[in-house]
């Protein structure tokens, strides 16, 4: 069998360091936290898996590609012509990031699932809906984006009403799909329009016959409603070492004080794994079905050209039927929320919002039109007006990992692109991940720090990458610390809250952060911030 040109896809372009999904067996009809199933269905899906499983120990001792491919051509001929044209269609699935990604993933299943022999259906029962989430639409005050997973292609209805008993109102949707690594499945996108601002709202989804629970969520109140914004915040979270962080994330939001959840990219760390995914999707849903999710992408979201994240979220610059985008804004209430990817596609996956691409040239527009447009009409009416902007990879950090190469050499990199757009259009907050810690930066501009949190001029930069997943923590940092990083914590599973006060001045908001540590919600970090506004 000789090595045919790989042509096929361009996968895990972006990611410099995968990890291995979970690998605990369980059946189709299961789920428990720490258990996602491995099995694909199929008639040679286990045949396959099992001719490349065989060749682990060659993957794992980083043996070339061209040793790799001898390697499975010698165990394809010990069965002879019987699994040959399986053989072909396992090299054709495997392309040169690939074969770099292959000691890092749970291989065997996903290229298993690339080459058509392994096919992951979504779900635990074929109509009932599950992994029902929310997304924030364009006008958050009258507007939800509601959305879930089924098997098979049902329609797509919710029912909702101000009574959990009185459902009488009813919308409808659409459904897509993806067909990534061997997903099967359906889902189902609804926008929920018409609804009065701060009200809630309760509503179950399904197809009309196989109907979900019950659950609620509250539209966002009028910009100059007598009360704050709060929310949620949270980074590279997946589904391992996670669970406590989820735990508390829900009480949070059962607690009726949270807006929306922002995931600050890696999201699930699936690695192109489809039933993590699901598992993934499922956990949140104690969170997802009663406030919206929003997300970033990052480097572990990337296989198959970011498709999964894509086709599971729903960020507002989209429309409905589309896959998302991996860049977006919204408006929500006095806080405009910009959330650019420091990964994206194509070409080389971080360079994709340097000044010259589409993506930069897009800040730059958005940002324009809310200096222009959004915030003086704000200001107009007598409020506020806060520029949050959310990016997963950190422009401001001093973790210590062992290649030092995102602290050290990337984020100046970063900075050099964009730090004096942010800073020209009085950016408030920039919200990061990528490092599995906790770290919050004094207001900070080219290096130099503002001595106060007060009325600052410069944005605060903040890293927030505890949230749980299988690679665990990062607990080493440079030192001497500089001058601008003020707290680090590499230690502590855990989240971020943002408390933004009332609008009751024009002119600036009174602000509170914490990051909380996800097994004894003590607050391991808070600070007192006043934004000019």
């Amino acid at each position: 069998m000789t090595r045919p040109a790989f042509a096929l896809f361009s996968f895990f372009v972006c990611v410099s360091a995968l990890v291995p999904a979970v690998a605990a067996l369980t059946p189709r009809g299961e789920s428990h936290l720490g258990a996602v199933s491995t099995n694909g269905t199929g008639p040679l899906c286990p045949v396959c898996q099992s001719l490349l499983t065989v060749v682990q120990d060659a993957v794992e001792a980083n043996a070339t590609s061209e040793t790799i491919v001898k390697v499975l051509d010698d165990v394809c001929q010990l069965f002879g012509p019987s699994v040959a044209s399986l053989c072909a269609d396992i090299v054709l699935a495997l392309d040169d990031e690939l074969f770099g990604a292959l000691p890092e993933v749970n291989w065997p299943a996903v290229v298993c699932g690339v080459a058509n022999y392994c096919a992951y259906p979504c779900c635990l029962t074929d109509a009932e809906p599950e992994q029902i989430h929310l997304g924030l639409a364009a006008a958050p005050e009258t507007q939800m984006v509601v959305m879930w997973t089924t098997f098979a292609n049902t329609s797509s209805l919710v029912r909702f009403g101000a009574s959990p008993n009185a459902l009488t109102e009813t919308a409808e949707g659409l459904t897509l799909t993806y067909t990534a690594a061997g997903w099967q499945g359906t889902l189902h996108r609804v926008l929920v329009d018409d609804l009065s601002p701060g009200t809630k709202y309760f509503y179950s989804v399904g197809d009309g016959q196989n109907m979900s629970a019950v659950f609620h969520f509250k539209t966002a109140p009028a910009p100059n409603a007598a009360r704050g914004i709060n929310m949620l915040l949270v980074g590279d979270m997946g589904v391992l070492h996670s669970n406590e962080t989820m735990l508390a994330m829900a009480s949070d939001v059962a607690s009726g004080e949270f807006d929306f959840v922002h995931h600050l990219g890696d999201v699930s760390y699936a690695e192109g794994f489809q039933p993590v995914w699901d598992e993934f999707m499922r956990r949140i849903e104690p969170i997802a079905a009663y406030v919206p999710y929003v997300v970033s992408v990052g480097n572990h979201d990337c296989p198959f050209e970011f498709a999964s994240i894509r086709a599971r979220f729903y960020n507002p610059f989209d429309g409905l039927s589309e896959p998302s985008n991996l860049y977006w804004s919204v408006q929500y209430r006095y806080v405009h929320l910009l959330v650019f990817a420091t990964d994206a596609t194509p070409g080389d996956s971080t360079t994709q919002f340097a000044p010259g691409t589409p993506q930069f040239d897009w800040i730059v527009a958005d940002l324009s039109a809310y200096n222009t447009t959004v915030a003086p009409a704000l200001h107009s009416a007598g409020l506020p007006s806060l520029l949050f902007l959310s990016g997963h990879r950190p422009l401001y950090c001093t973790s210590a990992k062992d290649d030092w190469v995102d602290c050290q050499i990337h984020a100046p990199i970063f900075r050099g692109w964009v730090e004096d757009l942010f800073y020209d259009f009085g950016a408030d907050v920039v919200l990061q991940a990528h490092e599995h810690a906790y770290e919050r930066c004094l207001p900070v501009y080219r290096q130099v720090p503002e001595p106060s949190y007060e009325l600052p001029r410069a944005p605060v930069y903040i890293v927030n990458g505890a949230g749980g997943n299988i690679e665990n923590l990062d607990p080493l940092f440079e030192n001497p610390s500089p001058p601008w990083s003020v707290f680090r914590n590499g230690t502590i599973f855990g989240y971020g809250r943002m408390f933004l006060a009332p609008p009751s001045s024009v002119a600036q908001v009174a602000a509170h952060w914490e990051f909380v540590a996800a097994d004894t919600l003590a607050v391991v970090d808070e600070v007192d911030i006043v934004f000019r506004a």
